[in-house]
């Protein structure tokens, strides 16, 4: 989702561009993104533990789970990217029919 987001904004090419018809690159810089917001979402839990006193389950393990499904579900999500590329959404608009 923030792939297509960055896209829309024009912070990354379009995803028929060249540089991410490599599918590799398309699901490595989905996984990337989604492990960077992760690890900000940890800063945040940190910052919001230890300076702001709010009352958070935080720790290492939580830690560790919270950076594990972030990369696992960015990994889905880069697959699922590749996919639609590959079903040619990316290029092409289908019109809805209007009801009757």
């Amino acid at each position: 989702m923030t792939v297509l987001l960055l896209i829309r904004l024009g912070l990354l090419p379009a995803l028929r561009h060249r540089a991410l018809r490599h599918h590799g690159t398309l699901i490595l810089l989905t996984t990337t993104i989604g492990l960077s917001i992760g690890v900000l979402w940890e800063c945040y839990e940190w910052v919001g533990t230890h300076v702001l006193g709010i009352e958070m389950v935080v720790g290492y393990t939580d830690t560790i789970a919270d950076l594990v499904m972030d990369g696992v579900g960015s990994l889905l999500a880069g697959i699922a990217l590749v996919g639609w590329a590959r079903l040619g959404f990316t290029h092409r608009r289908l019109r809805l029919r209007r009801p009757a």
